[in-house]
């Protein structure tokens, strides 16, 4: 499924992207979109995979909150215990361990949106054309040079900036 694979890329850091070809009127917009005047009767591809992606985005950050609230539970106990003084009942110090980098959580989801016609690359936030894809010289991935990003914490984030883009 293409909603899955691109959530599952993107939630290993990898950018992904739904491209959609063929004639006018041929059905890519309610492909990718659905029906923008009732989205929740017939959403398309792109609001399917935002919601599915921060969904996953959210259960990534609870699970990584959990480890980190299990860690700190047993960095207390071990003081306690290190309190209570050991065997002997003498008190020892052990230098405390920091927590394990892993358990902190953030993620960034940017958006870009363009069209590409008559050979002609324009970006639909900023309305500005003529952009070139180029390759990253580290990377090898295709990126639109000039494309504006815009940034959202939720699926619900991503309704303005699909609107915006399809008023274009």
């Amino acid at each position: 499924c293409t909603r899955a694979l691109a959530v599952s890329r993107c939630n290993s850091g990898i950018n992904s992207c739904v491209f959609a070809y063929g004639q006018t009127g041929s059905g890519k917009t309610y492909t990718l979109f659905g029906d923008t005047t009732n989205e929740s009767q017939d959403p398309g591809i792109v609001p399917r995979t935002c919601h599915d992606l921060f969904e996953r985005l959210n259960k990534m950050k609870e699970d990584a909150v959990a480890r980190q609230m299990r860690q700190l539970a047993e960095e207390a106990a071990a003081q306690q215990e290190l309190m209570m003084g050991g065997e002997d009942g003498q008190q020892q110090q052990q230098p405390r361990q920091p927590l394990q980098n892993d358990t902190c959580f953030t993620a960034q989801v940017g958006i870009g949106f363009f069209e590409i016609y008559n050979e002609e690359v324009t970006c639909l936030l900023s309305g500005k054309n003529k952009l070139q894809v180029r390759q990253d010289s580290k990377t090898g991935a295709p990126f639109v040079d000039g494309l504006h990003i815009k940034y959202a914490e939720s699926a619900e984030d991503i309704k303005p900036i699909i609107s915006m883009g399809l008023r274009k």
